[in-house]
């Protein structure tokens, strides 16, 4: 029973899965750049938008024609409340939302970084375990790995010195 030494072949696939999970971890992370980004340029419109009573803007029609228009009631804002939900609020009302929104993208975004740094090591560890020469790792029954590497020439001389 005891220890169990790990075949290469099982780290190679565990640094595959490792890459994978990192690669869709990463792929997540630079989506809720993009969303952080987003929503503070959709607060900037919404912090000037009630400056004035109408704007000038150009309004679009179809995909590629625009024409001339005015926003009015600047300080209404039709907001998703989740699931495909709208209500009618006012700008400051809108910025309080943005700020929540932001907050708990920036919460999301911190937790998957530390999650990135955790496949980062991992993956580290197990590249580490393909290129030891003569390293052993072995799993112990309480599901620790175990990893021993032979002492090179200068390890035996620092070993000797101390």
């Amino acid at each position: 029973e005891g220890d169990q030494p790990l075949p290469l072949p099982s780290v190679e696939a565990a640094k595959g899965r490792l890459l994978e999970t990192l690669k869709s971890t990463e792929e997540a992370l630079a989506t809720l750049k993009r969303f952080e980004d987003d929503y503070d340029e959709v607060y900037k419109v919404v912090r000037d938008l009630p400056k004035k009573l109408t704007h000038e803007v150009m309004v679009p029609f179809g995909k590629g024609a625009f024409f001339e228009g005015r926003l009015v009631h600047t300080n209404e804002i039709l907001c998703l409340l989740g699931d495909n939900w709208f209500s009618m609020r006012t700008t400051e009302s809108a910025k309080g939302v943005i700020k929540r929104r932001k907050v708990m993208t920036t919460e999301q975004k911190q937790t998957l970084e530390v999650q990135a740094a955790r496949i980062k090591t991992s993956l580290g560890m197990a590249q580490d375990l393909t290129r030891a020469d003569g390293a052993t790792a072995t799993t112990t029954e309480d599901g620790f790995i175990e990893i021993m590497e032979p002492l090179g020439e200068d390890d035996e001389e620092e070993r000797a010195d101390s």
